[in-house]
């Protein structure tokens, strides 16, 4: 594709489909729900058409009671955090995604008549599903709910996709995640029925009810002339285009006015040590909110690395963090905790044949040593969390552990590294990396103001200034809008770029500058998987521009 991510011809087409009032004034628009796909955990990995702005793009995360359906005996799980292979944004323009998660890892689902007998010997027609292919369906069905219940108000086909987006983002819960993993938060199918409602004046329960929206916004009809000149030709050929573009200069001399597709993330653009001021509006539809409002980001408080040697075989073995020489303590008090396991290639792909010898699979759990004999047992387990790749790396991040583990459970890792054909060795030696992180105030972000009492019916608009430090590194930034209404913390990401100034036939070192320790731009973390596609990676955006114009880019 001639353009990236966001901007490509799949995209632009989600976006006009999404857009009330394109290319015909009584067109309502769609409300479109986009998988993100199962690309990650490496960062940028959102494709087309996920990256369209006007898409709700949906990622995976987990909920363990699909280990009740295969019979597996945990003491417990637990439910709300990103699967290792989940998309990460953001977009190749440093736009969000994605916009929600929904459960991914795994979900039950029903199969053809038949599959149990071809399949398990069995008469019963499920299985498990999983990946943004098991979330999205799930949130849109949490769409079709929302339009059937304003039917009494409303033509569920006339609802503008915008405020459907609106029901389903605002009300999203909050799981201690970033915008470039989880977007606002995880799908709450209630709250967004109870919000929907309570914008029609229908009856529901009475519930705090506040809309976010921003004003960032995409012009389609700029982006559309350049699809006309550019990309149309590249995907239908010049005979076929010289028709379409006849057409669209045309329809262009009509003026009829095209819109803009809304969004309820914040995007910005800044120049090192630049600023740049946005705002986020909040809607009360039926209570007095009460609303304290925060930036904040993810500092890292806690770093440790350990070398291990794991046999070759289905289970490598559990460690506690004792075990490892990690400070459990401190895990337990920080917001987000990231597990990593990394291990040589010579040992995944010896023969150098592109076909694994071997891949691994890292495991998060609370244990509870039921019978006191020190030895850990599958029914003393709560499932946490995993990961699992074709690669030779794997990352698997766990939130609020404080409120997932019980006082008297103990923070457990199972590390395998899983035979799949031979040579393998009978041992790997594995690097196991922990990281905690913090959510701490932002210092390049500030709100305005920090307060507010919204009345039933009323909105205001927060102000949110951010000044890029002088010596940023060009690339994107992710920080979370908190605000606490009534109690409850709800998300609106905001992203923003700084773009460099470069002269032409200078050298300019991308990576030289300070960036965010999470989306770092001078660090990757090995991400990788041969059983997805191509954009499983672990990718950086950059921004720059010049102040004559520049015949080439040469990058080293």
């Amino acid at each position: 594709d001639y353009t990236a991510f966001g901007y490509d011809f799949e995209s632009a087409v989600i976006n006009a489909l999404a857009a009330p009032g394109f290319l015909d004034r009584n067109y309502p628009g769609i409300a479109i729900v986009q998988a993100g796909g199962n690309g990650g955990y490496g960062f940028g990995t959102i494709t087309s058409p996920g990256a369209a702005v006007g898409a709700i793009t949906v990622g995976a995360a987990t909920s363990g009671h699909f280990w009740l359906a295969l019979g597996i005996p945990f003491y417990g799980f637990r439910w709300g955090d990103v699967i290792s292979w989940s998309l990460r944004g953001p977009t190749p323009a440093g736009y969000v995604k994605p916009d929600v998660v929904n459960i991914g890892a795994f979900g039950i689902a029903a199969y053809p008549v038949g599959w149990g007998r071809y399949w398990y010997n069995t008469p019963e027609d499920w299985d498990t599903f999983g990946g943004t292919s098991q979330a999205t369906p799930l949130t849109a069905g949490v769409v079709a709910l929302v339009l059937s219940a304003v039917a009494d108000r409303a033509d569920p086909t006339a609802v503008d996709p915008f405020l459907v987006r609106q029901f389903i983002t605002s009300t999203a819960v909050d799981i201690s995640y970033t915008p470039f993993t989880a977007g606002h938060g995880f799908v709450n199918a209630t709250a967004a029925v109870i919000a929907a409602r309570s914008y029609y004046g229908l009856p529901a329960p009475r519930a705090p009810v506040a809309l976010f929206r921003t004003n960032s916004a995409v012009n389609l009809g700029s982006s559309w002339e350049f699809q006309w000149r550019v990309n149309i030709p590249l995907y239908f050929g010049y005979l076929l285009n010289n028709i379409l573009t006849t057409q669209w200069a045309s329809y262009l001399q009509t003026q009829v006015q095209q819109p803009r597709i809304g969004m309820t993330t914040l995007y910005l653009s800044v120049t090192p040590g630049g600023q740049a001021v946005g705002l986020i509006t909040v809607e009360s539809r039926s209570s007095t909110l009460s609303i304290s409002a925060s930036a904040v980001t993810l500092t890292p408080v806690y770093r440790k690395t350990v070398q291990l040697n794991i046999p070759v075989r289905t289970l490598g073995g559990y460690f506690t963090m004792q075990q490892l020489g990690f400070d459990e303590t401190v895990l337990r008090q920080a917001d987000l905790v990231v597990f990593r396991m990394a291990y040589p290639f010579s040992a995944f792909d010896p023969e150098f044949n592109y076909l694994e010898n071997v891949r691994p699979v890292l495991w998060v759990f609370g244990w509870t040593d039921l019978n006191n004999d020190g030895a850990v047992s599958t029914n003393e387990l709560t499932w946490l969390n995993f990961g699992f790749q074709v690669g030779t790396a794997v990352e698997v991040p766990v939130t609020k552990l404080s409120s997932k583990l019980a006082p008297s459970q103990r923070l457990v890792l199972r590390i395998d590294v899983r035979p799949v054909r031979a040579p393998y060795p009978s041992t790997v030696p594995v690097t196991i990396e922990v990281v905690a992180y913090k959510r701490t105030p932002a210092p390049d972000v500030q709100v305005m103001p920090t307060s507010y009492t919204l009345r039933p019916g009323q909105s205001y608009s927060f102000a949110v200034r951010v000044v890029a430090p002088a010596n940023a590194a060009p690339t994107a930034y992710e920080r979370m809008v908190l605000f606490d209404i009534n109690g409850t913390t709800y998300v609106v990401p905001l992203s923003y770029i700084v773009t460099a100034n470069v002269r032409v036939n200078t050298p300019f070192v991308l990576t030289a500058g300070r960036s965010d320790s999470w989306y770092n731009a001078s660090e990757v973390r090995g991400a990788n998987d041969w059983a997805w596609r191509y954009e499983s990676g672990d990718w950086r955006v950059f921004y720059v521009s010049t102040p004559t114009p520049a015949r080439g880019l040469y990058v080293d």
